[in-house]
């Protein structure tokens, strides 16, 4: 929901779903928005409750007045309907950089044929009320406007949702209360579950990004982007946007909070799922979603994280629905910023659903794949050059997970090995020291112009007969290989402690020893429990889903689990000494191994900073013993795909979009 590059830090966008229900603009007289008396930056349309929410039109370029146009939506609890000038600074004379890009940005994707109208939360912005994240309320403001939308002169009666994160995230639940006249969705940055994704991957407790973004961010955006804007810009020679200025203090009068429906209250109030995490969750309302959809996502999401888009566009049946997956941060996806095949990818979608031109389309090479009722985009190495993102190569899917993927198994073996051989009986076990914070992830500073020469960020405090990580290395491989899709690992692991967390990494290392950290998963012992029948598998043999239970409801042993889904409502200690068999949800992960690579896999305590996932313990240091023999095999599983026939050179460390790369390991 923030933007972060490997060269610089800022706002991405962040808006969401929508508003309003046949309803009419505050203002008057009502006439055409463009040229009228209601033209300017906010005008205000009331919503069925009488609330007001303040909205920007803006007509393609050139406008031809009496047209019927399509329209596009995008919401934001930032600036969305309630600015289009500089941030506070600028305001004040001084130097700034524009929080209306998103909002410009909007404008020129989709300029010349669509009108675009982006509005502001109620409670954020000009808008009246009561802000309450991703609430029910707010997705019935988006059905009011995008049926406000459709009746309007300038209107043809069709609209879509386009979102990025917090634009995304509540485009998506705008999307399932079903208005009439929506006809398409683009949506990224995606947040399938709150508690899950975010809050409490794995049961682990994340004060980072969820605390930084509810804290700061979204209020310093709202508020300096937003409200700031009407208090200070006063012109008394524009009567009409006077009166706009005049109307949106008084509805940033109105603007309340109750305290009890704030995430961090929520998250306050104990590490277990619960209904207010539930009916915010993307999730529960999937099933809703009933027009064509495209949903786009990054593996090294840095905010939302990899978890979301590909399980969500999983769970919507009965539409067409397009999937592209890359490696890249939480920017990659956001149309501003990302590479031409994936930017133009989402509006080829809806150039094609709403308006039936297929133009951009045929020029990437998508035309026949977007017709189709599923279809899923891999794109490989995104990298920067020259300041672009650039991709080495594009494979075409059916579906996802991937039709057909070998879903490979590589074993934890003594001296540190990971083979694709079984463990015997005389197999063994690894102890490590479950406590030392270690910094993993942070490619934002790790990257920053260049590789990281450092392996961690500060010094293990453990010593070499107490290794506080472990570390599992496979053969080079001899030909490039590639995966793509959910992995797992399945670890036997004993503890000294009744309760403790795990951390699993899955890493390339190349010819030179500089590693590339890819993926990983988490999971606290006290939330192992399975609900097989709310889990995600498939058939090995053909990677076709299929149900974790039998038709008797119990669970199908002869099924591959690759999305666990744990209740994580009712917590329970473990046994100390005794080993539990744990699976582990690892992200979704595309790669290829080059020759010569190696795969590694490593496990230790949550670090203290995964990027911008802060995790708090609330276990306490301990000793576990992850054991590797016949009766207990610790592995990890990839689904493997054919390589890309057409690769170009391999991308060097530090160069790959997001991909933390060491260039020099000292542990």
């Amino acid at each position: 929901m923030m933007r972060a590059s490997t060269k610089r830090v800022r706002i991405g966008l962040l808006a969401c779903a929508i508003v309003a229900a046949g309803l009419s603009l505050a203002s008057s007289p009502a006439k055409d928005i463009f040229g009228g008396p209601n033209s300017g930056p906010t005008n205000f349309v009331t919503v069925r409750d009488g609330t007001q929410i303040a909205v920007n039109v803006r007509m393609p370029k050139p406008y031809i007045k009496g047209h019927r146009y399509p329209a596009i939506i995008d919401m934001s609890g930032y600036v969305g309907g309630s600015s289009t000038g500089p941030t506070l600074p600028g305001e004040l004379g001084g130097p700034s950089a524009p929080l209306a890009e998103d909002d410009r940005q909007l404008t020129d994707y989709y300029n010349s044929h669509y009108v675009t109208v982006h509005m502001s939360l109620r409670g954020t912005g000009c808008s009246q009320g009561e802000f309450d994240l991703f609430s029910h309320a707010s997705a019935l403001d988006g059905y009011d406007v995008i049926e406000w939308m459709a009746r309007q002169s300038w209107s043809n009666g069709k609209v879509g949702i386009e979102g990025h994160s917090y634009s995304g995230i509540t485009g998506f639940l705008v999307g399932a209360t079903r208005p009439p006249h929506l006809v398409a969705m683009t949506v990224s940055g995606l947040i399938d579950d709150i508690y899950r994704q975010q809050a409490y991957p794995g049961g682990v407790a994340n004060d980072g990004f969820p605390l930084l973004w509810t804290v700061g961010i979204r209020n310093a955006y709202d508020i300096l982007g937003a409200q700031a804007q009407p208090l200070l810009r006063s012109d008394p020679s524009d009567p009409q946007q006077e009166a706009v200025r005049e109307q949106c203090i008084k509805n940033i009068a109105t603007h309340t909070r109750t305290v009890g429906q704030d995430p961090i209250v929520q998250g306050a109030t104990g590490q277990t799922d619960n209904d207010w995490y539930r009916s915010r969750s993307l999730i529960t309302y999937v099933k809703d979603i009933k027009v064509p959809i495209i949903i786009t996502g990054a593996y090294q999401d840095e905010q939302t994280s990899a978890r979301g888009p590909a399980h969500l566009w999983e769970q919507i049946q009965g539409v067409p629905k397009r999937l592209v997956l890359s490696n890249g941060d939480h920017d990659t996806n956001n149309p501003c910023c990302g590479p031409r095949e994936l930017v133009y990818d989402r509006l080829a979608w809806m150039d094609h659903w709403m308006r039936g031109d297929d133009t951009v389309a045929r020029a990437l090479g998508v035309a026949g794949a977007i017709k189709q009722r599923t279809s899923v985009r891999v794109l490989w190495e995104v990298h920067d050059t020259a300041g672009r993102m650039t991709t080495n190569e594009v494979t075409d899917y059916r579906t996802f997970p991937i039709p057909n993927a070998t879903w490979k198994r590589y074993y934890f073996a003594s001296n540190g090995l990971l083979t694709t051989v079984a463990p015997g009986a005389n197999g063994g076990s690894d102890m490590y020291f479950s406590g030392t914070k270690r910094q993993a992830w942070n490619f934002e500073l790790s990257n920053a112009g260049g590789p990281s020469t450092a392996y961690t960020a500060g010094t293990p405090l453990t010593t070499a007969d107490a290794p506080d990580q472990l570390t599992y290395i496979s053969a080079p491989f001899q030909r490039a290989a590639a995966f793509v899709g959910p992995v797992t690992a399945n670890l036997w692991l004993s503890s000294l402690a009744t309760d403790t967390e795990m951390f699993v990494q899955v890493i390339d290392q190349a010819p030179d020893g500089a590693r590339s950290y890819l993926q990983r998963g988490l999971l606290k012992a006290s939330h192992r429990a399975i609900d097989w029948a709310r889990s995600d598998c498939l058939v090995p043999a053909t990677s076709t889903r299929a149900s974790c239970v039998t038709s008797g409801g119990s669970p199908n042993k002869n099924m591959f689990m690759y999305r666990p889904w744990r209740p994580d409502t009712d917590p329970q200690m473990i046994t100390p000494g005794t080993p539990y068999n744990y699976l582990i949800e690892i992200w979704p992960i595309g790669w290829i191994i080059r020759p010569g690579h190696r795969l590694v896999v490593t496990v230790q305590a949550p670090p203290a900073s995964d990027s911008i996932f802060i995790y708090v313990p609330s276990t306490i240091p301990t000793i576990n013993t992850i054991l590797h023999d016949a009766a207990h095999p610790s592995y990890i599983t990839l689904p493997f795909v054919p390589a890309p026939s057409r690769l170009g050179p391999a991308i060097a460390c530090g160069d790959m979009t997001a991909v933390r790369c060491v260039a020099n390991p000292q542990g």
